[in-house]
C-alpha cells in the first residue's frame, strides 16, 4: 500500500512539472485571403512570370505575415515563434512604445504593437507570407495603374493609367530595358467572375521586395 500511495505521489508531483514544461510555439494568424476563390477580392502580389504565348502572368498571392497580441504577449524565454518559414526561439522580447523585438540569437524580429493583429518586420520592411502561386490570365478590358515615375522610380502623386497591352509590351521587355528600382509589388483586383480586370503598382523601397 505505501508503494502505492508513493506511485501516486510521484505521479501527481511529475504530471504538473510536465504541464509546466510544456513549450508553445505562436504561427501567425490565417490570411483573410483565399487563393483558390480569387473572386470580388484585392490581393497583394509579385509577379514571377509572363508568358506572351498564353497572355498569362504567373503571380506569388502574398499577405502581410501578423500575430495575435495575446498569443505574443504570451511567450515566454525558451518558447517559438514561427516566422517566414522556420522557427526562432525565443530568447529575449524587448518591449517599446509603439513595438516590440524578439530575439533569437543573431535574428531579430520586430513586431508593431500598434496595430492589430501585430505586424512583423525586418528592421524597417514589412514581412510578406506566400499563400500559392497561380497563373492569371491578361484580358484586354485589364487596365495597369502606375504609382512609380518610370524616369525615377519615385513615387507619383497620382497613378498613371495604361492599357492590357502597354502592360504585356512592359512584362516582355528583357531585364535590361527595366530600369533597377522597377518594383516588384502589386495589388490586384477580380471582379466577381474571378477574372482579372486591375493591376496596380505600389511604390516601395526595393530593398525589401
Amino acid at each position: 500500500m505505501k508503494k502505492i500511495l508513493c506511485m501516486v505521489l510521484c505521479l501527481c508531483l511529475l504530471i504538473p512539472a510536465m504541464v509546466c514544461a510544456e513549450r508553445k510555439v505562436v504561427t501567425a494568424v490565417a490570411a483573410e485571403i483565399n487563393p483558390d476563390n480569387l473572386k470580388s477580392v484585392l490581393v497583394d502580389a509579385r509577379i514571377r512570370a509572363y508568358s506572351k504565348e498564353d497572355s498569362t502572368i504567373t503571380v506569388d498571392i502574398i499577405t502581410p505575415e501578423k500575430f495575435d497580441p495575446e498569443e505574443i504577449k504570451s511567450l515566454a524565454e525558451g518558447d517559438g515563434i514561427y516566422t517566414q518559414g522556420h522557427e526562432m526561439t525565443v530568447e529575449s522580447i524587448n518591449t517599446y512604445d509603439t513595438f516590440l523585438t524578439i530575439g533569437s540569437g543573431e535574428e531579430v524580429l520586430t513586431l508593431y504593437t500598434d496595430m492589430e493583429p501585430y505586424g512583423s518586420y525586418d528592421g524597417d520592411f514589412p514581412l510578406w507570407t506566400t499563400l500559392a502561386t497561380v497563373t492569371i490570365p491578361v484580358y484586354d478590358d485589364v487596365i495597369y495603374l502606375d504609382d512609380v515615375d518610370p524616369a525615377t522610380g519615385d513615387s507619383l502623386p497620382l497613378p498613371t493609367v495604361h492599357s492590357a497591352e502597354e502592360f504585356r509590351t512592359g512584362l516582355a521587355a528583357d531585364d535590361a530595358e527595366k530600369p533597377a528600382f522597377a518594383a516588384n509589388y502589386y495589388t490586384m483586383v477580380f471582379n466577381s467572375e474571378g477574372n482579372l480586370i486591375e493591376v496596380r503598382r505600389q511604390y516601395v523601397n526595393t530593398n525589401w521586395q
